[in-house]
């Protein structure tokens, strides 16, 4: 004979509280502290998720002991099937932060059952490297699809960015990363502060308009020389035509495109 009952609440079968926020759609650029600990701690590995992140690992890992040129990973599904949540797992994966005090790896390796995978994502957690996590779409300026970037330029522009470079227009941060593999990026900045009287970082965005101070600076700094012809004394030397040359946006239609003057364009 029964001589109690014993009344439980539904919300009480639950490990989480159950009217706490859900976010019904996995944002990538969502990046708060809160609810990445909450994606952490509440993303299920299932078999199939546990298969696909080994391969990612497996891809990754090889680019660390020699250069490896198929690493690159393509994570395809229907909508709502998970893409972003994953994407932003493995994200957190790789840049191991510290969530409420626990790393990235600390909450899902346990969900794995796996010690040699987890000994590859800690692995791959040690090296150097950048995490850029970034929404595609939120990145495309354009207005509508026939004005779309590619997807290339859409990258060229989060990596422009990512190096706090100039990330739009894209050919400009090009031209600013390859100063700085040739060395004299800085001395470009400080001399331009100097000749027009603002930062380069500033006047960069309305590049177009500082042709004169450009030019000037880049005399200044001993990369372009001067000849008797007024039109070829704005011409740079070799070494600045190579840089020129090897951007693909640097040709003579983008420039008469952005209302450059034609008779200073490189040569070729």
């Amino acid at each position: 004979m029964c001589t109690g009952v014993v009344s439980i609440k539904i919300r009480d079968m639950f490990v989480q509280p159950i009217d706490r926020d859900i976010k019904g759609v996995i944002k990538v650029g969502q990046t708060e502290e809160e609810n990445l600990k909450q994606e952490l701690e509440e993303y299920v590995v299932t078999n199939e998720v546990r298969k696909h992140i080994g391969k990612f690992y497996d891809s990754f890992n090889k680019s660390i002991d020699r250069p490896y040129d198929k690493m690159g990973v393509w994570i395809s599904g229907f909508f709502g099937s998970g893409k972003s949540h994953l994407l932003k797992i493995l994200a957190a994966l790789l840049e191991n932060g510290e969530v409420d005090g626990q790393t990235a790896i600390d909450y899902i390796a346990p969900k794995l059952e796996d010690p040699m995978l987890e000994a590859e994502m800690r692995r791959a957690a040690s090296v150097p490297k950048d995490v850029v996590l970034f929404n595609i779409d939120s990145k495309s300026d354009a207005s509508s699809y026939i004005d779309r970037p590619t997807v290339v330029e859409v990258f060229a522009r989060v990596f422009f960015e990512h190096l706090g470079l100039c990330s739009n227009p894209t050919w400009l941060g090009y031209a600013e990363w390859k100063m700085i593999q040739r060395g004299f990026y800085e001395d470009f900045c400080q001399e331009f502060e100097r000749v027009a009287g603002a930062p380069w970082t500033v006047r960069r965005e309305t590049a177009m308009f500082e042709e004169d101070n450009i030019a000037q600076t880049m005399r200044n700094i001993g990369i372009w020389v001067r000849t008797a012809s007024p039109i070829s004394s704005h011409l740079p030397s070799n070494s600045m035509r190579c840089l020129l040359r090897t951007s693909p946006s640097w040709s003579a239609s983008t420039w008469k495109a952005r209302g450059r003057i034609t008779n200073r364009l490189p040569s070729g």
